[in-house]
């Protein structure tokens, strides 16, 4: 079966917006206007507490369910782990905000040499 089935027969699958990054800043930001719209959310960041406490905020205020999986999506498993999470909710990915994402602040020159060697590391499994 393919993901145009799950479309066309809405008992199999129901529509969601998938958000990654979705428990702070843009992420949170977008998911509370999905949510807003009356739209199911899939949740994926890291953390589980944040995501639990974002998905209770949501659900509570909004009248959608908000399903949450915790992954780390720098690696093949996480990216996996998010298709498994969203078909076991009885979900599919109706929208896509690829919103996860490592941010500094302050100009290049004065970033920390170790803290950005780390963090490329971690980005690409080196």
């Amino acid at each position: 079966m393919n993901d145009t089935n799950l479309r066309s027969d809405p008992g199999l699958a129901l529509p969601a917006v998938v958000i990654t990054g979705g428990t702070e800043g843009i992420g949170r930001a977008l998911a509370e206007e999905f949510a807003r719209d009356g739209h199911n959310l899939v949740l994926v960041a890291r953390d589980k507490a944040k995501l639990d406490r974002t998905a209770a905020e949501l659900a509570s205020a909004y009248a959608i369910e908000v399903k949450v999986t915790a992954q780390d999506l720098t690696t093949v498993e996480g990216c996996a782990g998010v298709e498994q999470a969203v078909r076991g909710f009885g979900f599919y990915a109706d929208v896509l905000v690829n919103n996860a994402g490592v941010m500094w602040g302050g100009f290049f020159q004065d970033a920390d040499p170790a803290v950005m060697r780390r963090t490329i590391e971690e980005l690409f499994g080196l």
